[in-house]
This record gives C-alpha cells, structure tokens and sequence, in this order.
C-alpha cells in the first residue's frame, strides 16, 4: 500500500527538516512519498532545500491560501492513501504501520479519524462529536470530490466539514488510537508565530462558508 503524506509548508523551514526526521521515524519501512508544497514566493524556500531527502516529491507554485495550497498538485494516481500532515503534527512511532492496517480493516472508501487531544477536549466541553484535525483517506474517498477540502475554505474551519460530510457519507471511521501529537498554539504548545496569525485572519470567512455549506447540506 503507497501512502502519499501531503505536506503544505511555509516560512517554517528548521519545523519542516524536524518533521522529515519525525516523518521517517514514523513511517520506517513502508512505501510511502512526501508531497511537499512550498510558495515560490517563501521568502524561507532556500532554507527547504538545503538537505535532499529521496522520498520527497517537491511542488513548487503559487498558493492563494493553506487550503489551496494542500489541496494543489495531488497526483490522479500512484497511490493509495493520501494522509495530510502539516509542520505543527508530530507522528508516533509506528503511525503509518497503523493507518495501513485499519484501512485493510474498514476499507475501501474510507475517512479514518484517529483522536487529537484538545479537538477530543473541545468537543467534550460543547458537547459536540469530535473533529478529526488530520484528514486521512484513500483514493476511493479521495476520488469521491477531488480535494482534500473543500476548496473555498482559507485555513480555519474546513476540518469540521470534512468530518461531517465523511460521517454522513457513511464512510467515517473514528479509530480510538492517538498516532500523533498536535502542537499548536491553541492547545498552549507552541508560541503563536506569524503563520498562525496570518491563517487565524480567515477565522470569519470560513466560518460564514461553513455555516452556508452547513444549511445547503454541504452540496451531498
């Protein structure tokens, strides 16, 4: 099975390299490819590349935003699971051992939500179902609509409608085996550096979008 790790970085270059170690680590002896997309317009890009890494796929372009910049250059094929990583996801020893077998088990056509602390935390507070923070699924789901989320989002809000509409789909699995850490500012694990608040800023238009996608039934 090919996992395809979807990789959107920006202005984080020392993050990214600690990832790729991490990433190594986490997914040591299986078939696997690094989508990498950095901005040409990075200011940081030089310092990307100054390491070559064999499993790294580079996509150099233009992004409007993080969405789009996750959701660009996804190849049709060559594949069989797309997983979305980004550079505050710290991965567990064997994660991608785990992700193979539970998409053997529930699979094919599958979104798998494996739990995050403080979305599990979040959740529980409002009283509301958990929201998978790490978009993993396979090109049959993938296929389904061709993004990894809904394109018209910026950065805030599109888990929680990809969550959903995976859910009521029918073809959700929430596997109740944490494979990853979340280090982000929110959950006071990290300091808030100048990317955060440069995605934060789309708070308000994403949440407009969701709730407008939410009564319109997310176009299903």
């Amino acid at each position: 099975m090919k996992l395809l790790i979807n990789f959107a970085s920006r202005s984080r270059p020392v993050k990214f390299h600690q990832c790729m170690l991490n990433l190594r680590d986490a997914f040591r002896g299986l078939s696997y490819e690094v989508l990498l997309k950095v901005d040409r317009t990075d200011p940081t890009l030089k310092l990307y590349l100054n390491k070559a890494y064999k499993e790294i796929n580079l996509q150099l372009g233009y992004s409007d935003s993080k969405i789009h910049a996750i959701n660009r250059n996804i190849p049709a094929s060559g594949w069989d699971v797309v997983i979305n990583t980004s550079d505050d996801i710290n991965w567990r020893p064997n994660a991608g051992k785990q992700i193979i077998q539970d998409m053997v088990e529930f699979g094919p056509d599958i979104f798998l939500h494996y739990p995050e602390q403080y979305a599990e935390q979040q959740a529980k507070r409002k009283g509301k179902p958990s929201i998978s923070i790490v978009s993993i699924m396979d090109r049959a789901y993938y296929n389904r609509f061709g993004y990894v989320y809904y394109p018209e989002y910026k950065s805030i809000w599109p888990d929680e409608e990809a969550t959903i509409v995976a859910r009521t789909l029918g073809r959700y699995k929430f596997i109740n085996k944490p494979i990853f850490e979340h280090l982000h500012h929110a959950a006071g694990k990290v300091k808030k550096d100048e990317l955060y608040i440069r995605n934060d800023q789309y708070n308000g238009h994403d949440k407009l979008l969701f709730i407008k996608r939410k009564m319109e039934g997310f176009g299903l």
